[in-house]
C-alpha cells in the first residue's frame, strides 16, 4: 500500500513539472514575441526619423503657419535660428520671421 501511494505521489509530481514546464515554455514564447515587437517598432522608429533636426523643425514651423498658428509658429522658427544659426533652415526661418512680424 506505502508503494502505491508512492507511486500516486510521482505521477502527480511529475504532472506538475511537466505542467510547469509548458508554462514556462508558454512565457518563453510570449516573451520572444514582446522582445521581437519592440525590436520591430524601434527599427521603424528610427527608420522614419531622416536624422535632419533643423529641417523637421522648420516644416513643423511652417505647418503652423500655414495653419494660422502664428504664435506656435513664430516660437518654432526662433527655435531653428536658436539651436541651428547656421543651417540652411536658420535662413528661411528669419525671412519667415521677418514676413510674420511684418503683417
Amino acid at each position: 500500500m506505502n508503494r502505491k501511494l508512492d507511486f500516486s505521489a510521482y505521477c502527480i509530481y511529475s504532472s506538475k513539472i511537466s505542467l510547469s514546464a509548458k508554462q514556462m515554455a508558454h512565457g518563453e514564447c510570449i516573451m520572444l514575441r514582446v522582445f521581437l515587437t519592440c525590436c520591430l517598432l524601434t527599427v521603424v522608429a528610427l527608420g522614419g526619423c531622416s536624422g535632419d533636426k533643423a529641417q523637421e523643425l522648420l516644416q513643423t514651423a511652417e505647418l503652423e503657419e500655414r495653419q494660422m498658428n502664428l504664435p506656435h509658429a513664430k516660437q518654432l522658427y526662433e527655435d531653428v535660428i536658436r539651436l541651428y544659426p547656421t543651417s540652411k533652415e536658420a535662413d528661411l526661418a528669419r525671412a519667415r520671421l521677418a514676413a510674420i512680424n511684418r503683417g
